[in-house]
């Protein structure tokens, strides 16, 4: 029987075939092994109460619209979700989600809480996992009395249109999640004086987002979030806040969320 030899030329095609065949099954089997991208989420129910509340923070620039939210039962605990990037989230810089603002407020004014957060995600930018805060907004649950959303230093490099539309959208997507939910609106901190002409911009997108919608804001530079007072608020990375800085954020925000929280 005669036998058909393959040219190189042939050889070398099927080679290159088998090779690509190789290349798609370990990148599917890697993203079936991984999944699909995912939200840090960390939640907490009030510390036993050893302590008077944190005393309301003189000051604070906010502006505050009337709760749309349902009041609680008179037995139920409300609770408080926070979204963001890793200003919310927390880093290496702070002791872990114990000593973050969200539970700082939490234990002060007795509410269960619930963190959803990304690394560098923000309303346009998709962050470390692919996610923007749109995506984290489908992520809030239903029950929420009070929706804090924080930021972004991570929109820094994108247009103030886009920035603003994207927050409008969000902003949208929790009305959806959660009707009952008061919704705070809290731009972007930074960590000096010299504010970057990015930062201002996601900062003005965003107050102007939530005065669009007539909802409470919270301007963390124009409060002088940590870079007045002591140097310790912000870790070795010079940019996320340590213990310290999560306890003055907490006394910043805490009055406000008081406030919505009582309907005022």
């Amino acid at each position: 029987m005669a036998t058909t030899r393959l040219s190189r030329r042939t050889r070398v095609g099927i080679g290159v075939g088998i090779a690509l065949l190789v290349a798609i099954a370990v990148v599917l089997a890697v993203v079936v092994v991984k999944g699909p991208p995912s939200a840090t989420i960390a939640s907490g129910t009030p510390a036993p109460a050893t302590s008077a509340p944190v005393t309301p923070s003189p000051g604070t620039t906010s502006t505050a619209a009337p709760s749309t939210g349902t009041p609680p039962g008179p037995n139920a605990t409300p609770l408080v979700v926070y979204l963001g990037n890793s200003f919310v989230g927390g880093s290496s810089e702070d002791s872990g989600s114990q000593d973050r603002f969200p539970a700082l407020v939490g234990d002060a004014l007795h509410t269960d809480w619930q963190s959803i957060t990304s690394g560098g995600s923000g309303y346009v930018d998709p962050g470390d996992d692919g996610l923007r805060f749109d995506d984290l907004a489908e992520q809030v649950p239903a029950d929420a009395s009070l929706v804090v959303i924080m930021g972004s230093d991570d929109d820094a490099g994108y247009s103030y249109e886009q920035i603003m539309d994207a927050a409008l959208t969000t902003l949208q997507t929790i009305k959806q999640r959660a009707p009952n939910a008061t919704i705070l609106v809290v731009s972007t901190p930074w960590v000096s004086a010299d504010v970057p002409d990015g930062i201002q911009t996601s900062r003005n997108a965003v107050r102007d987002a939530a005065a669009m919608d007539a909802l409470p804001y919270v301007d963390p530079i124009a409060d002088g979030w940590w870079f007045t007072g002591p140097p310790e608020q912000i870790g070795n990375d010079g940019l996320h806040p340590t213990d310290l800085g999560h306890a003055l954020a907490a006394e910043h925000l805490e009055p406000v969320i008081r406030q919505l929280l009582n309907g005022a």
